[in-house]
């Protein structure tokens, strides 16, 4: 292989530079990141007693706007294909990931809100994190978000601090530029 070539297959992980293989000279930089081949893991039943997680695709870094392996799930209830929100399971260990996008992100649609869905489907997740080697998880919330506060604390995660987040983070405008970072074991 041509050292300017990068392979076809498989897909990329954002690494630290010294981490990466000697024998992998087709490594590049993009936004800061280093990327190395990644391979995505089949899910399989990813299910708790009330709710089901549905892959509904892969992103690999360079298609993913967090720039790491991404899972996106639709989070349904046991027994049924209605939707009742959206989870997603970044891979990797940057510091856009561990300080303000986090591992995990999720959302439950607003008819479905109150049932502590987003708590189950945390911790279904986090059974996956841990097949993919991550020992501490890390998810972010807006300070003012209290129902999301509220879930990581049930999860049992501990908020480490309130951080500011950098003028290049893309949020929404108005949206107060700081985040809630919480600390979970996957064990």
């Amino acid at each position: 292989m041509d050292i300017a070539e990068k392979p076809a297959a498989p897909r990329w992980v954002g690494a630290k530079k010294s981490e990466l293989p000697a024998a992998a000279p087709w490594a590049f930089h993009l936004y800061h990141f280093v990327f190395v081949p990644y391979e995505f893991l089949q899910p399989g039943r990813l299910a708790d007693d009330q709710l089901q997680l549905h892959l509904l695709l892969t992103e690999s870094p360079e298609d993913s706007i967090w720039h790491a392996p991404t899972y996106r799930f639709e989070i349904q209830r046991v027994g049924s294909t209605e939707r009742v929100g959206r989870i997603n399971l970044r891979i990797g260990d940057s510091k856009l990931l561990t300080h303000y996008t986090g591992h995990i992100g999720y959302t439950i649609d607003e008819p479905h809100r109150g049932h502590h869905y987003a708590e189950h489907a945390c911790r279904v997740l986090l059974t996956f994190a841990k097949r993919h080697g991550l020992q501490t998880v890390w998810i972010t919330c807006a300070p003012d978000n209290l129902a999301s506060r509220r879930t990581l604390e049930r999860l049992g995660a501990e908020l480490i601090e309130i951080v500011d987040v950098p003028a290049d983070y893309p949020m929404a405008e108005g949206v107060v530029r700081k985040k809630c970072r919480y600390r979970i074991s996957a064990d």
